[in-house]
């Protein structure tokens, strides 16, 4: 979803093209995160062939290009988990906790005003 996300925040896409964008952008990410990821053809023939694999691979190298080959990202998420795992703490209902306010504070800024 990140990588839709970044390429639709570069790119205007046409509302039929979106498809086609997730199927490169899963693509690109079973590439980024999986050991074995599916061929363009399988992905294709998955969705009864309505896109050709050469279009698919096209699309992956416009949505790469666009976004400079970056992939990596950093998130809220990733750096509370991070601390979680440096700082050992083993309590699950603190770390929920801390999860709870992270998902808080994306949804109302007003929680932003409380200091860390």
């Amino acid at each position: 979803m990140n990588v839709i996300d970044r390429y639709t925040a570069k790119t205007k896409i046409e509302k039929d093209e979106y498809k086609l964008v997730s199927l490169a952008a899963f693509m690109i990410g079973s590439k980024y995160e999986d050991i074995y990821s599916p061929n363009a053809k399988s992905i294709s023939n998955i969705y009864d062939f309505q896109f050709e694999p050469d279009l698919i691979i096209e699309k992956e190298a416009q949505i790469l290009s666009a976004l400079d080959y970056s992939l990596l990202y950093t998130s809220s998420y990733k750096i509370l988990k991070m601390i979680f795992h440096l700082s050992k703490i083993q309590d699950q209902k603190v770390y929920y906790l801390s999860e709870l306010f992270l998902e808080m504070s994306l949804i109302d800024l007003n929680i932003l005003k409380y200091p860390q």
